[in-house]
């Protein structure tokens, strides 16, 4: 029997996410070759900042919906070089894509796909859901907005995971009425998805909504995630799926939910793979 897997590719975009990279320094406000005033000033500003720590940033996911978010500072900006001299979408989408592997970020997949958990919260509402590649857990704080029943995070690199734990144990606190008697669970966890061996084995089959993003890079990350996503979903003894009824009596099918740049070129690999899973993956 098939679970759907919603992959949803959304096109990224004008800008980078809050305006830059980490704390600040992005491309927004950049028309030509080369930086503007603004962006020179901004990157002023940023380079006064190195050696701080963390700081935390406001994040708008829609109307009355914002989180608060740990994020280092600046992070990327002695590697953006190729992106300050951007002068179009197209140029900006192709120096994008060079990028891959950098947690410590807050990327437009990122806050594409927590923006769209933020206005939906029937995708997350009293599931167990993961967030797989969290990075700073951005989609993680969105879920939280939606009230799940149990919260996994998982990251293959343990410094921004724990800052990702930080940022939403925070919200809890911040929060606390409104999540009192809620019997919310949240967890952490280091995960490669290239390693089978890293996969927890008490989460095999127990996922009901993954949500990841920016994750299809090249072509083994593709099967690789295609494969993870199966270990997660479907259950461990091989039976079929049973979805669970939520009170009203609708049934909560299983998915997850995957935003990834238009210019990626796998997501036709990933599509395949799911299907070699048993999974349907819709573009």
């Amino acid at each position: 029997l098939f679970s759907t897997i919603l992959a949803i590719i959304i096109s990224c975009c004008d800008s980078f996410a809050g305006g830059g990279f980490g704390g600040g320094g992005g491309t927004k406000g950049i028309t030509r070759k080369g930086k503007t005033k603004a962006a020179k000033n901004k990157k002023n500003k940023s380079n006064n900042n190195k050696g701080q720590g963390p700081i935390t940033k406001s994040i708008q996911l829609g109307p009355d919906k914002s989180v608060s978010i740990t994020v280092p500072p600046d992070a990327i900006s002695p590697n953006q070089r190729n992106v300050d001299r951007v002068v179009n979408k197209g140029e900006l989408l192709d120096a994008y894509a060079s990028y891959r592997g950098r947690g410590d970020v807050i990327w437009p997949s990122s806050l594409h796909l927590s923006r769209l958990v933020a206005n939906c919260p029937s995708f997350i509402e009293q599931r167990v859901v993961l967030d797989l590649g969290c990075g700073l857990g951005l989609a993680s704080l969105a879920t939280l907005l939606g009230k799940p029943k149990r919260l996994l995070l998982a990251d293959i690199d343990e410094d921004v995971l724990s800052t990702a734990m930080t940022s939403c144990q925070n919200h809890l606190i911040a929060n606390y009425n409104d999540y009192e008697g809620s019997g919310l669970k949240l967890e952490e966890e280091r995960l490669d998805w290239s390693n089978s061996m890293t996969w927890p084995v008490e989460w095999q089959g127990e996922i009901d909504t993954i949500l990841s993003s920016d994750v299809l890079y090249d072509e083994s990350s593709a099967k690789e995630v295609a494969s993870l996503v199966g270990y997660l979903l479907l259950p461990a003894d091989g039976s079929p799926i049973v979805n669970e009824v939520d009170e009203d009596g609708e049934e909560m099918q299983k998915r997850a939910l995957i935003v990834d740049p238009e210019n990626r070129l796998h997501r036709d690999m990933f599509v395949a793979s799911c299907a070699r899973e048993g999974l349907v993956a819709e573009c």
